[in-house]
This record gives structure tokens, C-alpha cells and sequence, in this order.
């Protein structure tokens, strides 16, 4: 399946092995890279992400025997992604308090699903010079790495409309700065659509199973392609989104006696409808929290993830 579509919080049954819990991950995640381990200090929150749910019995495992921790996993959940909904500005001025001056305007617009980021400038380099234009490029993926609903943003285009730095008062720092306020404020006037992650399908079981295979598939609202069949046996194949078919195995298993072949990949995004609990709350300090984000990349406080 290649990349991680689920996260889980990780928990250490006993309240002293917190930190001795947080060093076993950061060494599995050094390990494992597509474990993205993060551990949120604010909230006391270890997270990792995972290809499966059996994925989190083999961790629990592998605490128990190498660092003898007892951690508990809580139900695995889909990282979805956003998009915008609609095409909207976003402007930003950062000039206070003083030396700083980076002033800008973004449209923010939906792009094909699939096609990922773009980024133009249509300013003038008498207005914006390219040192700065450079600094607003450097600053667009982590501008995207936390959306209004909590999930990384794609399939946008973003274009800097016009903006105006200060030959006195400009520094770059002021344009890596303001640029995550100008984007999200854009994301945030523009709304934002869900993305969820997208399995297809290939199983090959015997015709007896076709019956509840084929209803357990309808339950799951999966795009099902027309069965071929092959002496006793079938093939079928299709669509369904993550969320819904992230258990299925045990079931499927259960429905084939054991005999059956059930193969996912993940083959992409599709908007899905945007509901309370598929929601995350924003990790550190928002760029829309202006004044604290200000005074978090000025160093005024520590407010990293890690």
C-alpha cells in the first residue's frame, strides 16, 4: 500500500513510561520513516501513521519485547486531505511591530483533483523583489501543512496578486512569515472541501461467496466493476474509500472460510462530505491565531510539534 493513509495516538498504560514511550517511537520511527512519528508536547499526545490496523498490533509487540512498555492504541483514524472549495483571496499585512514589512494578496483556487500545488506571481519585481518572491515560494508547502479543518491542502493554485515590501524595514524572515497568514486566510474565505483516501479492490473467492462478498460490498458504497469468472472461482475488482474498508479483511476472511484473496492499494483521493468527527483540530500555533504566530516565529516562544 505503500503510503500511510491512518494515524494513531499512542499511549503508555503506565502515566512514568510517558517519556521512556517517546524515545522507543522516536528510535521506530528513525527505523521506519513512514511511521511520521509527531509527538504534540502541548497536548502529551504521541502520534504515528500506519498502512493498517494489524500494523498496530506488531508495534504493540515490538514495545512489549524490546522496551518492555505496555501501550495502548487508540482506534486507528483517516488522514484525509482539503481542498478549497471555491476560489477566494487572502491578504496579510505584516508591519508592526517594527523592523518588518511584508504586505501581500493571494488568490487561492481549486485545481483538478490529483494535480497537487502550483504557485505564480504576477507581482512586479518593483513592488515585490525576487529575493522576497523566493522566500514566498520557500514558504508555500508548510503554509499547506495544516488546513482550516486540520488536514495537509492540495489540488490548489496559488497566485500572489500584489503586495509591496519596504526598503528600509523588509527582511525575508518577514515573508516566510506572513505568507502561511495570507494562504490560510485565503483557505479560510475560499472554505474547504474533504479529500479521503480511495482502495481498489482486487478479490478472487469462490462463487459461493460472491452473495455476501457482493453485499458486504454494497454496504460499503464501493464502485464495484463486473465479476469474472473462472471455473468455480471469480474475480472482481473496484473502489472504496479507506474509511469504510480499513477492517474488511477479518470479515472477508470470515466469508471465504479462510480461502479467499483480498488485495488493496491505495490508488488516490476523492472529495468526500465533510462531517464533525472526520475534523482535526489545529497541532501548534495557527497562522490565523496572527498575533501568537507572530510572536511564535519571531521566537518569542517555543511552540513546535516536537
Amino acid at each position: 500500500m505503500g503510503q500511510p493513509v491512518l494515524a494513531v495516538e499512542v499511549i503508555a498504560k503506565d502515566e512514568k513510561d510517558y517519556q521512556k514511550l517517546g524515545a522507543a517511537l522516536e528510535i521506530l520511527h528513525l527505523e521506519d520513516p513512514i511511521l511520521d512519528f509527531k509527538w504534540f508536547k502541548d497536548e502529551k499526545e504521541f502520534h504515528l501513521k500506519i498502512l493498517g490496523p494489524i500494523q498496530t498490533e506488531v508495534l504493540k509487540e515490538n514495545l512489549a519485547q524490546r522496551w518492555s512498555i505496555e501501550a495502548e492504541f487508540q482506534p486507528p483514524k483517516v488522514i484525509y486531505k482539503e481542498t478549497p472549495a471555491k476560489s477566494a483571496e487572502g491578504y496579510v499585512r505584516y508591519w508592526m511591530p517594527k523592523p518588518c514589512w511584508a504586505i501581500m494578496t493571494f488568490l487561492i483556487e481549486p485545481a483538478p483533483l490529483g494535480s497537487g500545488v502550483s504557485f505564480t506571481s504576477k507581482v512586479r519585481t518593483s513592488d515585490i523583489s525576487t529575493k522576497y518572491i523566493n522566500e514566498v515560494k520557500r514558504a508555500i508547502p508548510w503554509s499547506l501543512k495544516q488546513g482550516i479543518h486540520g488536514y495537509e491542502v492540495t489540488d490548489l493554485s496559488i497566485t500572489l496578486l500584489e503586495g509591496s515590501e519596504h526598503t528600509v524595514h523588509s527582511n525575508p524572515g518577514d515573508f516566510l512569515l506572513a505568507t502561511p497568514i495570507g494562504v490560510l486566510r485565503g483557505l479560510e474565505n475560499a472554505g474547504s472541501d474533504l479529500l479521503e483516501p480511495m482502495y481498489a479492490f482486487e478479490i478472487k473467492a469462490d462463487q459461493d461467496s460472491l452473495g455476501p462478498i457482493s453485499s458486504d460490498l454494497n454496504q460499503m458504497y464501493a464502485q464495484i466493476d463486473p465479476p469474472v469468472f473462472e471455473g468455480t472461482q471469480f474475480t472482481m475488482t473496484g473502489r472504496v474509500a479507506v474509511a469504510l474498508a480499513m477492517n474488511y479483511g477479518i470479515k472477508f476472511n470470515a466469508s471465504t472460510s479462510g480461502k479467499g484473496r483480498l488485495k488493496l492499494t491505495l490508488v488516490g483521493y476523492q472529495k468526500t462530505v465533510t462531517t464533525e468527527e472526520k475534523i482535526r483540530g489545529y497541532k501548534g500555533v495557527s497562522p490565523l491565531d496572527e498575533a501568537q504566530w507572530i510572536l511564535h516565529r519571531r521566537g518569542a516562544f517555543k511552540a513546535e510539534e516536537r
